[in-house]
């Protein structure tokens, strides 16, 4: 991935719909002129494994012997976590010890789910999920290449506080994100470290453009995973997006500091001073890390058990045990 700067030189975003716009008015005419049976143009790849399309592609039917799982575009927990395992498989992508994904250390909340999908993930479905996955990737590499695209120009959209003053208490993604901005701003840092999973989705259109923070980024055409535009059914879909694949060993990207956008966010000495009361930028930037060390060491889901039981004795008893 690659830094664009300021923003006066900063590329447009890419638009999937206009790059592949003649291929799917090519293949409505041939439809409607019933010259052409096929439903899907042929730049769109088509799923030869079930689970796969289960993963990617909302109402996608549920393969034999699975539960139901909600696909990528709905939420990333148990879709996230298995597409980035079949990722790394396919592409051989390997994370440094204690650096894994967040989704692959975490408790996927899966309320019974987990058995009944290690008894499916059987030798003969993991080889054929993995094979898709590849499949799916070379097609990708297919169609960017026929566009001669060696990059794409996109964007990420977070959340966070959109009253400039306030993203000192706001511990979001997109809050503290918003603050190493400033803190940047402050001490002349012209490079933002951010630490990322296997799999990120990208915008094309501004989705999400409500979301105050924005991260711009140059990605070179190999680490792009698939576009919506580029899968079957992507009405069913979220518009505009890319997933691209982060090839870090332990996680951590590089941005210019002019790539990472808060449009509400003023950048002078008065929001400075309001966002770091009581401790300086320096020392805010001195104790960020962006290089987080995950070992998974309770299998039982700390994070969530803090969150739903009550205080007492059988909580603490829990934590001394679990170290939660």
């Amino acid at each position: 991935m690659s830094t664009q700067g300021p923003e006066t030189n900063r590329l447009p975003l890419s638009n999937q719909l206009s790059i592949w716009e003649k291929e799917r008015n090519d293949h409505n005419i041939a439809r409607i002129n019933a010259s052409l049976s096929q439903l899907e143009p042929s730049h769109r790849f088509i799923f030869s494994d079930p689970v796969l399309r289960m993963l990617l592609i909302p109402g996608a039917p549920v393969p034999d012997g699975w539960p139901q799982i909600l696909p990528w575009v709905y939420e990333k927990r148990m879709s996230g976590s298995l597409l980035t395992w079949f990722v790394q498989q396919a592409l051989g992508l390997k994370r440094l010890p204690f650096c894994e994904d967040r989704l692959l250390t975490k408790d996927p909340f899966e309320n019974g789910q987990l058995g009944q999908i290690i008894k499916a993930l059987t030798a003969k479905q993991v080889e054929a999920t993995v094979r898709d996955v590849a499949n799916l990737y070379e097609h990708t590499q297919t169609q960017l290449a026929c566009k001669r695209l060696k990059d794409v120009s996109l964007r990420r959209s977070l959340r966070g506080s959109t009253v400039q003053s306030s993203y000192k208490e706001d511990e979001t993604t997109g809050g503290v994100i918003a603050r190493l901005k400033l803190a940047a701003y402050a001490l002349g840092e012209s490079t933002i470290q951010l630490d990322m999973d296997t799999l990120n989705s990208w915008g094309d259109d501004g989705g999400y453009e409500h979301y105050p923070v924005h991260i711009y980024g140059l990605i070179p055409a190999p680490d792009i995973l698939y576009a919506t535009e580029l899968v079957e059914q992507p009405s069913r879909q979220e518009l505009g997006e890319w997933v691209a694949i982060n090839r870090s060993h332990n996680g951590v990207v590089n941005f210019s500091t002019a790539d990472i956008v808060v449009p509400k966010l003023i950048l002078n000495e008065e929001t400075v001073k309001h966002n770091f009361a009581g401790e300086s930028p320096q020392e805010f930037w001195d104790r960020y890390q962006p290089l987080r060390f995950r070992t998974g060491q309770s299998r039982f889901g700390c994070e969530q058990f803090n969150r739903q039981m009550p205080t007492g004795a059988g909580k603490s008893l829990w934590r001394r045990l679990f170290r939660c």
